[in-house]
Parts: C-alpha cells; sequence; structure tokens
C-alpha cells in the first residue's frame, strides 16, 4: 500500500496528499493516442518521493478516463 512507511499513517498520508494537490505539475496531450499526462514535479523527500511513485502507479493501473472522454489518464513523477 502506498505511504506505508509512515509512523503516524493518517496524518502523514494526508499531509502528504496536501503537499501533492499543492505542487506544481505538467500536463502534457498525447493526441494521437488519446492520453492526458500528469507530471508531477519532484517532492522534498525520497520516501515522498517513493510514495508519490507508488500513488501513480496504482492510478495508472485504473485507465481511468478524463470525464466525457475517452481519453485515458497517466500519472508521472517528473
Amino acid at each position: 500500500m502506498p505511504g506505508q512507511d509512515y509512523a503516524r499513517q493518517v496524518n502523514e498520508k494526508r499531509a502528504l496528499a496536501r503537499r501533492v494537490i499543492n505542487t506544481p505539475a505538467d500536463i502534457l496531450v498525447d493526441e494521437s493516442n488519446r492520453v492526458m499526462r500528469k507530471k508531477i514535479y519532484s517532492q522534498a523527500t525520497p520516501r515522498d518521493n517513493a510514495a508519490v511513485q507508488q500513488i501513480c502507479q496504482k492510478l495508472n493501473e485504473t485507465q481511468t478516463t478524463y470525464p466525457g472522454t475517452d481519453w485515458v489518464l497517466q500519472y508521472d513523477l517528473a
């Protein structure tokens, strides 16, 4: 599970979620493959980067589409 090495699991995961939401990101559009890729900028610590990478991987496995389209959303850590 993403973030399982966080000692105070609930509080630390919430703090990480807040940081990721407020982190700048690039949105890259691949029209030929109908993919919208969000590249999230690096976090402050290797531990946070590892957790974000795991979250991206889990989100990508869902093959979620952008609402109202058939474009797949993909997430990466820049």
